[in-house]
């Protein structure tokens, strides 16, 4: 599955694609979402980065935001809006 890293994303919205990312959260998780489709979205906060997975525990995809940011991270949590 792509990575997407929308730190780097240009003004037009293209995203690049990054597979070196750790499979490993480096903390325990900060938010565990379910969605009405069966996925769970996991916050890794310092990894700045959310993890899909199914809710059998099957990975789906990864997302990185805000890749430069420093110490505490930038997921913190997330929101689902209908």
């Amino acid at each position: 599955m792509p990575r997407y890293d929308l730190a780097n994303a240009p003004a037009h919205g293209t995203v690049s694609t990054d597979m070196s990312g750790d499979p490993q959260f480096r903390q325990p998780v900060h938010c565990a979402d379910p969605t009405n489709d069966g996925l769970v979205y996991a916050c890794d906060r310092p990894g700045n980065r959310v993890q899909v997975f199914t809710t059998e525990g099957e990975f789906v995809e990864e997302i990185y935001l805000q890749t430069k940011t420093l110490g505490a991270g930038a997921v913190w949590d997330i929101a689902f809006f209908s």
